[in-house]
């Protein structure tokens, strides 16, 4: 299927070997997103009484994968729907996150997943992947099977009221203190120490997984117990999708950032003030425009 010739869908010039091609992809699409697919016959048919199937879809693909607010139905030889469409159809996706794929423990992301999540959440899957990228380069788990954590001394002490600030520095600060981090796998060193004091706290004040999803998030990521939580970053890496997807429906701010790809705001809320310093919006702007290109 070669790109179409000229403009396809609402006020396009419907060529039938272009609407075919169309047709053809959409429905392709539509497998992978679990939607009934559109009869492939070549022609753009509108009555006053019945919209066209072919305009109708065109307009949910640009909604649920393109992330389009107001879908116009039209589709340009070189536009950005045709772009999303021949992306989201072709091995190029793939072929792009198999190259950090974190399947050491079986516990990988499937494309399928992706594309599941962008239409759920109405954002571009590129979106979602230039987060994954930057906020866990890739891989939710650490190479010892345990799923990826940064345990945060401030909000350990702000949970336990700075009891333990003064004989617990390491673990327990008013401030954030980039120098407390050990990284990798002694981070949880310290989460254990913490553990041992207040256990509820020290999950609430650990960032998990492949979305570095606080414990105290837990609600809006869809669960009644930071515990609960906890063992689901344990079991699987599309648990870690999940939660990331129902943590930024739940954030309207969020939600709207990550669909208009307004990286600056998105890292803002979701990194913390710590973003611009560590250039969060950057990393994460570059990455898309790497996957998209």
């Amino acid at each position: 299927m070669n790109k179409i010739k000229e403009k396809v869908g609402n006020n396009g010039i419907n060529l039938p070997a272009d609407v075919l091609n169309i047709q053809k992809k959409i429905n392709i699409a539509f497998e992978k997103l679990s939607i009934e697919k559109i009869v492939e016959d070549g022609e753009i048919t509108t009555t006053r009484l019945v919209k066209s199937p072919t305009i109708e879809s065109i307009k949910l693909f640009q909604k649920k994968v393109v992330g389009f607010r107001n879908p116009d139905g039209l589709i340009e030889p070189n536009g950005k729907t045709m772009h999303k469409l021949e992306l989201f159809t072709s091995d190029k996706e793939k072929d792009i996150y198999d190259k950090k794929e974190c399947n050491n423990f079986g516990r990988g992301i499937t494309r399928s997943d992706y594309i599941t999540a962008a239409a759920y959440l109405g954002c571009e899957v590129e979106s979602i992947m230039a987060v994954d990228f930057v906020e866990s380069n890739g891989c939710g788990f650490f190479e010892n099977g345990m799923p990826k954590i940064l345990f945060e001394a401030h909000h350990f002490s702000k949970h336990t009221d700075g009891i333990y600030d003064d004989e617990h520095p390491d673990i327990s600060s008013k401030k954030w203190n980039r120098e407390l981090y050990k990284r990798g796998e002694k981070e949880y060193e310290r989460l254990i120490k913490s553990y041992s004091l207040c256990p509820e706290a020290a999950l609430k004040s650990a960032s998990w997984g492949r979305y570095q999803i606080l414990g105290s998030n837990y609600k809006s990521s869809g669960y009644t117990s930071v515990a609960s939580f906890v063992i689901s970053m344990f079991l699987s890496e599309k648990n870690h999708l999940n939660s990331f997807c129902k943590f930024i429906k739940n954030n309207s701010k969020l939600h709207d950032s990550i669909i208009e790809k307004d990286w600056r705001t998105f890292a803002r809320i979701y990194n913390g003030p710590s973003y611009e310093k560590n250039k969060y919006d950057v990393k994460i702007s570059e990455k898309y425009e790497q996957l998209v290109s």
